[in-house]
Order: C-alpha cells, then structure tokens, then sequence
C-alpha cells in the first residue's frame, strides 16, 4: 500500500492491496475514481510538482504516467 499528495493538495491518489489507483477529493472526501493500474504489487508512486500527473512503478516491471 502506498499514496501521494497532489501538488496542490487537492487529491490524494491511494493504491491497495488490489492493486487499484483511488483517488479521494480532498474537499468533499469523496472516492472520484478506481481504476486497477498494475498486475503485481506498486512499489512506488509519486506527484508531479507542477501538473496533475502521477508516476507509478510495480513490481510486474512498468513505469506508468497518469493524468486523473
């Protein structure tokens, strides 16, 4: 399990056990989206400091980019 803060600090991108992105709504603490990201477990995740982008990295050997 691990998470990151948005730049702005406006969402809060969680990965489960599942192996599923959530993204919480700081504001209205609201799940906005689920979405599986990776077949085995993410080992890191990250916020871009400037776009609302996120990096993540699993151990089935993927980097991804996404744009929630």
């Amino acid at each position: 399990n691990c998470c990151a803060v948005s730049s702005q600090g406006s969402w809060i991108f969680g990965v489960g056990e599942d192996f599923v992105l959530y993204s919480f709504n700081v504001d209205s603490g609201k799940l906005e989206a689920a979405t599986k990201i990776h077949e085995k477990e993410v080992i890191v995740i990250t916020s871009h400091p400037h776009s609302n982008t996120i990096a993540t990295c699993g151990t089935d050997g993927y980097l991804k980019i996404w744009k929630p």
